[in-house]
């Protein structure tokens, strides 16, 4: 929820770019001789987080919500954000609190605007984005998008997609015992759809992934339930390269598997698909749970997610694993999701192999743009080819997408220290200089954004306002 403070500013002029250590955080101005109901000079605020000026008291509680994906990269005790913001601004410690229950929730939260941001690896589809930023009276291919119960004249405006991090999807596996090792497998992409479509036993394709005879070994597929950025990049990448992964054109089943807004989720074992096993809990935490305790099952994980689960099971003396993906690249070859060369089982971070893909990713020029959904940066000719974005989705005028133009509409509105925390926690960390968020994501198994990336998430942090 978004904590109501009791005060509220009426104007807010800018973000501002101000020092920390060799990089810059933002902070929105807000002079500090202003009164409640003032209508305030431009003065402009030179102090930031980590100035001890600052009391806790010039910070408020904000919360965030949404994909499980991005959960480690917040949440992560030693090298996520939230530990690394608190350190890096004493004033706003303990400020921040991170709920990572899946991509859908993100985007619902966004909608709703109960939280002061919403995390999806999935980018609305550009009518949902106008949707959302009608208040649910624009045209939009989701339902949900006119659900919204908080009805400000004109909507909340303006919605940012902020590109946080990259991060890589691993085929993590619980190895049988019929494999007769637990040597890395290499996988291609004909082989994950046979895997996932189909192949029933893992005796029907285990000759050609080079490993012992297996006959009545079941493979069990763990999939995602809920609504799924990490479900949507995994079969993004799978439409790519294996036409009947896509719901149109040449190739296609005609139905609706492909991943889109809000339709995620797998169809059930029930259907002509292949049958899978869903977790009783979301998340990609629960899925790699899935996988540890089931002999000869397989899913789609995120690295991070991956590599906690095979520390807590023993590491290399477990049966559990991540194969290699053959890349389209023949120079390329065999890639691992981890920028560790060869397997070499390790328990320790090493970062997600994904910088070539990011880098050749093509995007919108601002955050503020339309057309985030059409940005892919899986099934790239060099590194590991199941990659992703993860993004916050952020209202660009933060006082009137939260307590509406008289500042009063909604009752979970946000006050000005809310704002001023959620701008310096969103600049720390797309910083990408020693400190900043961004130098702590290969030690948490994600990846840093590419310079041309970053430049645009910065340019956008730049727009935050707090005005009527």
């Amino acid at each position: 929820m978004i904590h109501r403070k009791g005060r509220s500013l009426r104007k807010l002029a800018t973000v501002t770019a101000l020092s920390l250590g060799s990089g810059s955080l933002f902070l929105l101005h807000t002079p500090a001789s202003a009164a409640v109901g003032d209508s305030y000079s431009p003065a402009i605020e030179t102090r930031n987080c980590t100035d001890t000026t600052f009391t806790a008291n010039d910070f408020d509680a904000i919360q965030g919500r949404g994909a499980s994906f991005a959960n480690n990269l917040h949440n992560d005790a030693t090298n996520g954000w939230i530990a690394q913001f608190n350190n890096a601004c004493p004033t706003a410690a303990s400020k921040v609190t991170y709920f990572g229950t899946g991509s859908g929730s993100g985007q619902r939260a966004t909608r709703d605007r109960n939280h002061a941001f919403g995390a999806s690896d999935e980018p609305l589809e550009a009518s949902q984005q106008a949707c959302y930023e009608a208040n649910g009276t624009g045209p939009s291919s989701s339902v949900e998008c006119n659900l919204q119960p908080f009805n400000s004249p004109g909507g909340p405006g303006q919605l940012h997609h902020f590109p946080l991090a990259v991060g890589a999807i691993s085929m993590f596996y619980n190895a049988p015992t019929c494999f007769g090792t637990t040597a890395q497998l290499t996988l291609t992409s004909s082989q994950i759809d046979r895997i996932f479509w189909g192949v029933m036993d893992w005796g029907d394709i285990s000759a050609e992934l080079g490993v012992g005879v297996c006959t009545n070994q079941t493979i069990t597929r763990c999939v995602r339930l809920d609504s799924s950025g990490t479900t949507y990049a995994f079969k993004e990448y799978m439409s790519k390269r294996q036409p009947r992964w896509r719901n149109v054109g040449p190739g296609s089943d005609g139905t609706d598997y492909l991943a889109n807004a809000n339709n995620t989720a797998w169809p059930d074992s029930a259907s002509t698909f292949s049958p899978v096993v869903r977790g009783a809990v979301n998340g990609n935490a629960a899925v790699g749970d899935c996988v540890s305790a089931t002999v000869g099952a397989i899913a789609y994980v995120e690295l991070s997610a991956a590599r906690k689960e095979y520390a807590a099971n023993g590491g290399s003396a477990s049966s559990l694993r991540w194969a290699k993906v053959a890349s389209v690249n023949p120079v390329e070859g065999d890639v691992d999701p981890s920028l560790n060369a060869t397997f070499a089982p390790s328990t320790s971070p090493q970062g997600s192999n994904c910088g070539d893909a990011a880098a050749g990713a093509v995007h919108p020029p601002s955050t503020l743009s339309k057309g985030w959904d059409r940005v892919t940066i899986s099934d790239g000719p060099d590194g590991y080819p199941i990659c992703t974005f993860t993004y916050a989705l952020v209202y660009n005028n933060l006082r009137l997408a939260f307590n509406g133009p008289t500042g009063e509409t909604n009752p979970a509105m946000m006050s000005i220290d809310q704002a001023r925390t959620l701008a310096a926690y969103l600049s720390f960390g797309i910083n990408n200089e020693p400190g900043g968020g961004q130098s702590f994501l290969d030690d948490n198994d994600y990846g840093p954004l590419p310079p041309q990336t970053q430049a645009v998430a910065r340019a956008g942090l730049g727009s935050l306002t707090y005005n009527p």
